[in-house]
């Protein structure tokens, strides 16, 4: 997350999404943990074996984030600040801003209700909540 400059909450609210593991108590299955990001895991296809495990996966998804964000910042992504398009539900979304592009990017779907960013969105919003009121951010 810091190489990547990647905020740690939006790692974590991208493994509970992707994997719902954040949440459980009990320590999940080595499978689960290969995967937890979906990282180098296509829509309908398998995933590749190089970024298989909790520390590739975590390299791969800040990486990928900041791929997508950079593609938004400097015109060259597919999903960037202020463009209108369609995700694969189908509907029309125009981020406001490279982080909101690089989500899109990263998961072209929106889901109201049971997925895709409106998930991400949700959990996020949460786990900020809850570390603001600890005193884990400010």
């Amino acid at each position: 997350a810091q190489a990547q400059q990647i905020h740690p909450l939006m790692l974590i609210s991208r493994m509970q999404v992707e994997s719902s593991l954040v949440a459980k108590t009990a320590k999940p299955a080595q499978a689960k943990i290969d995967k937890i990001l979906g990282c180098g895991c296509p829509d309908g296809g398998g995933c590749s074996s190089q970024f298989r495990g909790f520390g590739p996966q975590m390299l791969c998804g800040a990486e990928t984030l900041r791929k997508w964000y950079d593609g938004s910042e400097d015109g060259t992504g597919q999903w960037r600040k202020g463009v209108s398009r369609k995700t694969l539900d189908p509907k029309t979304v125009t981020p406001a801003n490279h982080a909101t592009a690089s989500l899109y990017a990263y998961t072209p779907w929106v889901l109201v209700g049971r997925g895709g960013n409106w998930l991400v969105w949700n959990v996020t919003r949460k786990y900020v909540r809850h570390a603001e009121a600890n005193g884990l951010v400010h």
